[in-house]
């Protein structure tokens, strides 16, 4: 594509070199046969069945137009600044990139601004209708650019750049969206592997595409307008003439790196030729935008004509359904998946109902952690935008069915008294859809927290139940009576974990589940620490870096600490028994303590050391 663009053979574009064809043929062959392998191995990089799906399909050539389209433009709107309206404007040619990104910044903010609120919106209202409506902007932002002179009025042109902006926001999540949607879950990262690779081929191919007809363009109107141009500034008409004949990418690529190639055309022995005046003239910033202001635009008409129309067949690519959609085999779910009590798949552990209708979408049993079927549960259907499109109560064998609109993807809820609720997304096919449902029961608990050497009441303690795995499910505070209920765990093994100011914390298994409230006790033991100061026994002064050791009636290591700068130490939520601790750092000096659950501030010791 690089070399298709340039001159080859004294024609203005090199699309009959050698080297660009056989390029382009060996691609086109390279990529034939990429389609063929990727068809047959089993394990493909780039899965073509998903192009089965029509809606994957019109998503991904919705991205490849699109992103011509908007490539396209983003080179034109440079050559056009940087090559003709800045330096119409006083703009020195040196300065006209840094002002030609300043000027394009309302084509950013529209992109920002339209962008999260369309994502949001789409997974509101429908991906298609935005992503559609967003080509639709761009299609009439391109009409817009067409219908202002090359000279324009900047509020305008801001105007039109920012709707661009704004329709490519609209346009690029919901097109995302609609491309991931009609993937199957499993293939969502090939999906969106490939939808990168069409946006991708659509930059680069719009360098060829756009440029190549701009050039088209320039070639038709540019070598008369630079040689008439020329020759009325004093040039002389066969160096004009052979000035003309510079091929139009050369010129064009000028305006595109913001600088006047006539006095390099010229040089020296031509203008040294002319008047100051009309030299001066050919080499500033006036002569050669106008001169280059009339042919662009014809080359314009024909870009923006072609980017208008990418943009409408992309948007009615955006608005292609699939009318068949792929059920696999298994269930997606969104919650961990229910299961019967043999831990095999629930739609294999109970075979659906054979009275189920024929014309239903899904059917199936719902049924408890046991096995047992569950009477009246209410199983909904809704949409993947949260709409309710359908609602059943199981029978008395736990049956059920709903109708769904059509083949696609939608989200099943189901809840029954006394059981957790479950909600799985589901993809049903043109066939009737078999899926079972298992319904883990909840549990209530209920109990009461003591502590002392009385077993009086807690109050104020904090109650956490966690699931075996650690995972915390519920929390809770007692009362005054040092109560706590719970109303709504998951039925089985629980851990319930206890804390109280002035007590050690404790941690006691619990089972629950089934038609009565489990009952736990709780017995919190007395919290009891020691705090006190080193001294110097003759001095009495206090002693920093000290280090103070605390252990057990065994000998085992409790504790250790070091001294402040005020020979202070501390140690704190100890059980009741005996200790020993010793003060190190002089000779050391040893003392028995007993706790009995009181608090630290009943435990004050002064252990005083000679002088060093």
């Amino acid at each position: 594509i690089t070399y298709g663009i340039q001159p080859y053979g004294g024609h203005t574009m090199g699309w009959t070199n050698p080297w660009v064809l056989a390029g382009l043929i060996g691609g086109v062959v390279v990529l034939v046969l990429f389609c063929v392998i990727e068809m047959k191995v089993a394990e493909p990089m780039f899965p073509l069945r998903l192009f089965r799906n029509a809606t994957f399909t019109g998503g991904n050539l919705a991205t490849l137009l699109g992103s011509i389209a908007r490539g396209g433009l983003q080179f034109m709107l440079i050559i056009w600044l940087q090559g003709i309206w800045l330096p119409l404007h006083g703009y020195d040619y040196t300065d006209t990139p840094l002002w030609a990104g300043i000027y394009l910044v309302p084509l950013t903010i529209g992109f920002l601004a339209a962008g999260p609120v369309a994502g949001h919106l789409s997974d509101r209202f429908g991906a298609r209708l935005f992503a559609a409506a967003g080509l639709v902007v761009m299609a009439a932002s391109f009409a817009g650019l067409l219908l202002i002179p090359t000279d324009f009025a900047y509020p305008v042109f801001a105007l039109l750049v920012f709707l661009n902006g704004l329709g490519g926001g609209l346009y690029a999540a919901p097109n995302t969206s609609i491309i991931m949607s009609s993937a199957p879950a499993e293939a969502r990262g090939a999906a969106s592997g490939m939808r990168a690779t069409f946006q991708n081929a659509g930059m680069v191919l719009s360098i060829g595409v756009f440029f190549s007809l701009m050039v088209a363009g320039l070639s038709g109107s540019l070598p008369h307008a630079l040689s008439s141009g020329l020759v009325a500034q004093g040039v002389p008409a066969h160096d004009a003439q052979a000035i003309a004949a510079t091929p139009p990418v050369g010129m064009l690529f000028a305006a595109f790196l913001g600088y006047n190639p006539i006095q390099q055309l010229l040089g020296p022995h031509v203008l040294g030729r002319l008047s100051a005046a009309k030299a001066a003239d050919l080499t500033g910033r006036q002569f050669f935008p106008h001169l280059i202001s009339g042919p662009f635009h014809s080359g314009l008409v024909v870009v923006f004509w072609l980017a208008i129309a990418m943009s409408l067949v992309a948007a009615a690519a955006s608005l292609i359904r699939s009318r068949t959609a792929e059920a696999p085999a298994a269930l997606t779910a969104t919650l961990p998946a229910t299961t019967a009590p043999s831990g095999t798949p629930a739609a294999e552990a109970a075979p659906a109902p054979a009275a189920a209708p024929a014309d239903s979408g899904i059917h199936g049993t719902v049924r408890g952690g046991d096995g047992t079927a569950i009477t009246r549960a209410t199983l909904t259907l809704i949409s993947m935008k949260g709409r309710q499109l359908g609602r059943a109560l199981a029978h008395e064998d736990g049956s059920y069915a709903l109708s769904v609109p059509g083949p696609g993807s939608y989200v099943l809820i189901a809840a029954a008294d006394g059981h957790q609720p479950q909600a799985a997304g589901v993809v049903v096919g043109r066939e009737p859809m078999a899926y079972d449902v298992t319904l883990t029961g909840t549990a209530r608990l209920s109990g009461i927290v003591r502590g002392g050497r009385d077993g009086s009441p807690v109050a104020g303690a904090t109650v956490v139940v966690t699931d075996v795995r650690g995972e915390v499910l519920a929390s809770a505070t007692t009362g005054a009576d040092g109560t706590f209920a719970f109303h709504e765990l998951v039925a089985g093994q629980l851990v319930l974990a206890v804390s109280a100011t002035g007590h050690r914390p404790a941690a006691v298994p619990v089972e629950a589940g089934g038609p009565d409230v489990a009952r736990c006790e709780v017995e919190l033991r007395p919290s009891a620490g020691i705090a006190g100061v080193v001294t110097a026994a003759s001095t009495g002064q206090p002693l920093a870096d000290a280090r103070v050791t605390l252990t057990d009636a065994e000998g085992n290591l409790v504790a250790t600490t070091i001294t402040g700068a005020d020979g202070a130490y501390a140690f704190a939520d100890l059980a009741e028994g005996d200790y020993t601790m010793v003060a190190g750092g002089y000779p050391p000096v040893a003392t028995a303590v007993r706790l009995d659950g009181s608090q630290e501030d009943g435990f004050v010791f002064r252990l005083g050391h000679p002088d060093a």
